[in-house]
């Protein structure tokens, strides 16, 4: 770990400590500069009345402060040629000492008939909390409790401007329109004003990013469109082979500064990618367009996606086997076709001092029986349990563990994909499908009212109502069919910028659950979120 923060310490402190841009000249290009974004960013979370949701938990209250700092330097090797970095330092690591430690615990099993002889003993790995009242250090643990890096790079690329476009060639964010499908994660850094950290779609509670590993080529054509063609490497199992690699094409078209009038803007994209991987006999297509429309303060803009294609997850081998073996591997047998949607449109007007808006969203509805409608997830689980029982046959217990798997998580050989899922970095809201569904606005719809006044420079004020639905919405418990109905939620905002740079302030949720909560849970209440956000941009 040592080693690791000093490699990176090595690369990135000469840079932070180069002058802005030299004034020296060589072969006619300017000489060596840099520049350097970012953020600092502390949370306050507190969910209450939530343990409902959670079969294993009956809290009545999730609270954590968690910190977070993102940099984004660039090296500036000539006026078109850079290097751009971005670097996660503690990323969302929690407050405290709240690392974990695995000892050996000895377990006994005493025969049922004869309880006071011991049947057998076995170790087994506990994990223990090292923090304890005399604590008096700090470790580097998120939410799940995992690990993490103190420092991790996220992007390293170089963009090159050339004679007759631009190439960007490495690790890179991507973003596109709204943010549906395609979201870097980090939509308010590198903009024209701090204004925008106020964003409900990115901001304080941007945890993330969509990263690639990339081929980028794009040219301007007119001064306003934008051909682009990328080549992304998604995954790379064996190089030997390339059986398992999954490939990804990407030609996308975009129009910007296209202005009219004394305010009118517009600006739209359209993309289409399409993925494969020879393994699974993937071969899926993805549709995207955008437009945004802009006059008098007045704003429409609204993204559309379409997926399609078909696979088989998990090889035809391993189904096979499956059922020689008696075992049910669902009614499309691993056969996959994938058929999904999923659109949102808003309308605001923005007079500075106050506005308002109105957004609509929908993502298409899933298959009615559960096992029928593809999990990842679930072929994650069958995939992780093969993987043990291959590596011991002759341990039985990996065996049963398989067995139980396969059975467990029969949407892993679901046949259809029918409806696919928001980014999560696009925050519809606090509470519903922020806590309760996720973050996955999947398989439902939202409908959002919502206004915001600035009474004193820098100061934002923003209410938000929710109305939420689902789409398909499975079996109640008794077995008659769930409602649709997910509930109301009112949403407060409040932030104040000082001196453009930092940004204080609370956001609080309330959501009153609709009948769908009621049909499939128990002891169903109020839940309600209390936030609480600084954070230094730059």
């Amino acid at each position: 770990m040592k080693r690791i923060v000093l490699i990176v310490a090595a690369l990135i402190l000469p840079v932070l400590f180069l002058p802005p841009m030299a004034a020296a000249e060589e072969d006619g290009l300017a000489s060596i500069g840099t520049s350097l974004h970012g953020y600092y960013r502390i949370r306050y979370h507190n969910t209450f009345d939530p343990g409902w949701i959670s079969e294993d938990d009956d809290s009545d209250w999730w609270s954590y402060i968690d910190q977070r700092m993102l940099l984004q330097p660039s090296l500036i090797i000539a006026d078109p040629i850079r290097i751009h970095m971005e670097l996660d330092v503690l990323n969302n690591v929690l407050f405290g000492d709240n690392e974990l430690a695995q000892l050996p615990v000895v377990h006994t099993e005493r025969k049922p008939n004869a309880p006071e002889e011991i049947d057998r003993a076995y170790l087994e790995l506990v994990d223990f909390n090292t923090g304890n009242i005399f604590s008096q250090s700090t470790s580097n643990t998120n939410r799940d409790r995992d690990e993490v890096q103190p420092i991790e790079i996220r992007q390293l690329y170089a963009e090159v401007m050339l004679p007759i476009g631009f190439l960007r060639l490495g690790r890179q964010a991507s973003h596109f329109g709204m943010g549906l499908f395609s979201n870097s994660g980090t939509p308010f850094l590198r903009t024209t004003g701090p204004g925008d950290i106020n964003d409900i779609n990115g901001g304080y509670d941007a945890d993330g990013g969509d990263v690639y590993d990339r081929f980028l080529f794009g040219t301007r054509i007119a001064g306003m469109y934008y051909p682009v063609l990328i080549y992304d490497r998604i995954a790379e199992q064996d190089f030997r082979s390339g059986n398992e690699d999954v490939h990804s094409f990407t030609f996308a078209n975009y129009l910007r500064g296209i202005t009219f009038g004394d305010s009118g803007t517009f600006d739209a994209g359209a993309f289409i990618l399409y993925r494969t991987q020879d393994s699974t006999d993937a071969e899926v297509w993805i549709y995207d367009a955008y437009f945004k429309l802009a006059y008098g303060g007045f704003s429409l803009e609204t993204e559309a996606l379409a997926l399609q294609g078909s696979m088989t997850q998990i090889d035809k081998d391993t189904i096979e086997d499956l059922e020689e073996s008696g075992l049910p591997t669902g009614e499309g047998g691993g056969e996959i076709t994938a058929d999904a949607y999923l659109g949102a449109v808003r309308l605001d007007y923005d007079s500075n001092r106050w506005g308002t808006g109105f957004e609509y969203g929908f993502s298409s509805p899933a298959d009615p029986n559960p096992d029928n409608e593809f999990s990842s997830s679930g072929a994650t689980e069958v995939a992780l349990a093969k993987a043990e029982a291959d590596a011991d046959e002759d341990n039985a217990g990996t065996q049963i563990d398989f067995i139980d798997a396969v059975v467990d998580n029969q949407a892993a050989f679901g046949r259809r994909v029918n409806t696919f899922y928001f980014d999560p970095n696009y925050n519809v809201d606090l509470v519903c499908w922020e806590i309760l569904m996720e973050s996955k606005m999947q398989n439902g719809m939202y409908f959002k009212l919502g206004g915001y006044i600035r009474p004193l420079d820098g100061m934002h004020v923003q209410l938000d109502v929710i109305n939420s639905y689902i789409n398909e919405s499975w079996q109640a418990e008794d077995g008659s069919a769930a409602s649709h109905d997910l509930g109301w939620e009112g949403d407060l905002r409040f932030a104040y910028t000082f001196y453009k740079h930092f940004t204080t302030g609370f956001e609080f949720g309330y959501f009153w659950p609709g009948q769908y909560f009621y049909d499939v849970y128990d002891n169903v209440e109020n839940v309600y979120t209390l936030q609480l956000n600084s954070i230094v941009n730059f």
